[in-house]
């Protein structure tokens, strides 16, 4: 027998995405039956057919209901500009992430950048020009981060 909170959860999941058992039930070529017993708790998809569930009706393995994984234009935009950049800039994309949510983690509004170190991210220049190029990316972090 399956958990009861599972199989009301699994129902919702479906009923949010907009569609019916038939729909679904149909579309993974399965009996009625079965799909049915996993909404009433008799039984329990596999781990498997449970992700393609999630992925049918557009939610993430962690249960968040399908309007919550939906992205806004401008986050659509950020994801397409993040995709067009170099290692070197998604690097530096992803310290500026990393650090605000530091700081809004600590809710910490002086938050600084300070002990931030060079990465190897111009790795097409020597040494030098490499630290001096990354600590000049540094302090445009740190001048945006005090805006």
């Amino acid at each position: 027998m399956a958990d009861k909170n599972f199989s009301q959860k699994l129902k919702e999941l479906r009923l949010k995405a907009g569609y019916s058992q038939k729909d679904v039930y149909e579309h993974f070529k399965i009996p009625q039956s079965t799909f049915s017993s996993w909404e009433v708790g008799k039984s329990e998809p596999s781990g498997l057919m449970l992700i393609k569930l999630f992925e049918f009706y557009k939610c993430d393995i962690i249960n968040k209901p399908p309007e919550q994984n939906k992205l806004n234009s401008n986050e659509l935009k950020l994801i397409q500009s993040y995709r067009q950049l170099d290692s070197h800039g998604k690097r530096m994309v992803d310290i500026v992430i990393n650090e605000e949510i530091k700081r809004i983690s600590n809710n910490n509004t002086n938050y600084k950048l300070d002990y931030l170190t060079p990465v190897a991210a111009h790795n097409d220049l020597n040494t030098d020009d490499e630290i001096i190029y990354m600590n000049k990316d540094i302090q445009k972090i740190k001048k945006l981060s005090n805006k």
